[in-house]
């Protein structure tokens, strides 16, 4: 049995260097991640919502991930939505139905 335990041990420690090794020489992708996830949905939540013009519940599980988003506000009078996601903050203000929406810097 000690010897199982062992063996098990050594598995999950070769598997754990294998994932800092790979996470290591992938920094620069995966510190990029996170801004993506909270403007992707702001984007597609606003397009949506002013260029198609469907209801906000419908864009909530149109732009809906795998990676769960914190917070979603919609402002129809100034036509903009603001996503937060992985502790990033991204706006995306509708521009006209020709252009769609963009993303607007957010200043908290």
């Amino acid at each position: 049995m000690k010897t199982l335990f062992r063996w098990l041990g050594r598995i999950l420690l070769v598997l754990l260097l294998a994932v800092v090794l790979f996470v290591s020489t992938n920094w620069y992708h995966f510190k990029h991640f996170p801004p993506i996830i909270s403007s992707y949905s702001a984007k597609m939540m606003c397009s949506c919502m002013f260029v198609s013009g469907h209801e906000e519940e419908y864009c909530r599980n149109y732009a809906r991930q795998y990676v769960p988003i914190q917070k979603a506000t919609f402002d129809k009078k100034t036509k903009t939505v603001t996503v937060k996601g992985f502790w990033r903050v991204n706006k995306a203000k509708f521009v006209n139905r020709r252009f769609g929406c963009a993303l607007q810097p957010y200043n908290g």
